[in-house]
């Protein structure tokens, strides 16, 4: 009997090149710190919480084919003597041209940060750190356990991008000029996925599967948003109810105008509720509220068309009733037994559906043979 070994996954335990974990990094060399990560230090939860809202953007921008939605700051990276942290609590997707149009700007107190005057040396972000570099420092900050589950339970894998890359570098031949000029293009940071992605193909003769992702409307994301930081949020208590009412099965349906949704946006960076014109938020509550109301108002209308159908069968009923009774009182006067009068009206009736059968045979018969 032999004994079987298992043989070590070469299958890396963090997969830098991973959409969120290469967001990380580029979070903490544009704060120029890691420490821009600190609620997420030692925590899954905090990071699969910010892993979720980064996946709207990530998902939807590959959905629409152009990047449109933002992950926006409540508190700004850079803003005087405080850095807004990279965490779920601090962020939220938005369209680009509104993130854009919003600039620097910063309500005061809104929003999670850190003071400078807080920031640890040893954890500085310089200009000169190469990626890699910045990608150790973050994870020796986080935690390599940490993001080693937090890697396993969001399911992270390696970029498209990098195992493209990878698969075609090892077909290549370094004294084939067309393989070298392959190489020097897909080595390039700037070459487009779809370059590669024809490379790939070229060079090894597969076709790129593409996932398909369903779109989803900007009103929708603003609303999954607004959910999602409303019951942090003392000001926003009252929109709860319309908020919740903007879902129908699970989903956002409601559809909101240009207004409203310039409302929100000011509403998730931060600004009170109680700054707004009322009939601003007036008019933002109606276009949340209008799909469950007009869900309502259809459950309505099949109730009423329900109950005007069961009122009409319970007429026809009657009549028919009244009906039997009166043919039954007939034929007893005509000299029917009152005990056998019940079976001859139902003989009648037979007869009548056997004649009426008869004549729709006979109307067929003659269509045919004309």
């Amino acid at each position: 009997m032999t004994a079987t070994t298992k043989t070590k996954s070469n299958k890396p335990a963090i997969p830098r090149s991973s959409s969120t974990m290469m967001q990380l990094m580029l979070a903490c060399k544009r704060a120029g710190t890691v420490e821009v990560l600190r609620p997420l230090k030692g925590s899954v939860s905090a990071l699969m919480a910010l892993h979720e809202v980064v996946k709207i953007r990530s998902s939807q921008n590959f959905a629409h084919g152009k990047d449109m939605f933002h992950v926006c700051h409540i508190a700004p990276v850079t803003h005087g003597e405080i850095i807004g942290t990279f965490c779920a609590e601090n962020l939220f997707v938005a369209a680009g041209h509104r993130n854009k149009a919003a600039g620097n700007s910063y309500v005061e107190g809104a929003g999670e940060y850190i003071a400078r005057s807080h920031l640890k040396a040893q954890w500085k972000v310089s200009d000169r750190m190469t990626e890699k570099a910045v990608m150790d420092l973050l994870i020796k900050y986080v935690g390599e356990a940490t993001l080693e589950k937090f890697a396993k339970k969001a399911k992270l894998q390696e970029s498209s991008r990098t195992k493209l890359i990878a698969e075609i570098l090892q077909c290549l031949h370094p004294l084939n000029k067309q393989h070298r000029e392959w190489k020097e293009i897909v080595e390039n940071p700037s070459t487009k996925i779809a370059e590669i992605s024809r490379i790939h193909q070229e060079v090894t003769g597969k076709r790129i599967f593409v996932p398909t992702v369903a779109r989803i409307a900007e009103s929708h994301v603003a609303i999954k948003e607004l959910a999602r930081i409303a019951p942090t949020r003392v000001d926003l208590e009252t929109l709860l109810p319309a908020i919740e009412q903007a879902f129908l099965h699970g989903k956002p349906s409601a559809t909101l105008s240009t207004e409203a949704l310039d409302l929100c946006f000011q509403l998730m960076m931060g600004h009170d509720l109680a700054t707004f014109d009322e009939e601003a938020l007036q008019a933002l509550v109606s276009q949340l509220e209008a799909p469950s109301k007009a869900a309502v108002a259809r459950h309505e209308e099949m109730a009423k068309r329900a109950q005007i159908a069961e009122q009409e069968a319970t007429e026809r009923a009657i009549a028919q009733h009244t009906h039997n009774q009166e043919f039954i009182a007939k034929i007893v006067s005509e000299g029917v037994a009152p005990e056998l009068a019940p079976y001859v009206h139902e003989l009648t009736y037979s007869l009548w559906g056997v004649e009426v059968a008869a004549n729709e045979a006979a109307f067929y018969l003659e269509q045919q043979a004309a």
